[in-house]
């Protein structure tokens, strides 16, 4: 199976943020996310506000011991 994708559609690179948040991998998810979001991709301005989320949760647990 072939897939055309297409690495410049803000789309793309809102769900490489995505993923790349999933995995907990913040920095590589800002870069897409910032990307998409410059795009001008509505999306990705509430997934880079997850990601704060997700940043201070894991520094916070890191700051506990968990």
């Amino acid at each position: 199976v072939m897939v055309n994708s297409n690495k410049n559609l803000p789309e793309y690179n809102n769900a490489m943020g995505i993923l790349m948040l999933m995995k907990g991998d913040y920095e590589s998810s800002k870069k897409y996310l910032k990307f998409a979001e410059q795009s001008g991709l509505d999306a990705a301005r509430s997934n880079l506000e997850e990601l704060v989320r997700k940043k201070a949760n894991a520094a916070k647990m890191k700051k506990n011991g968990k």
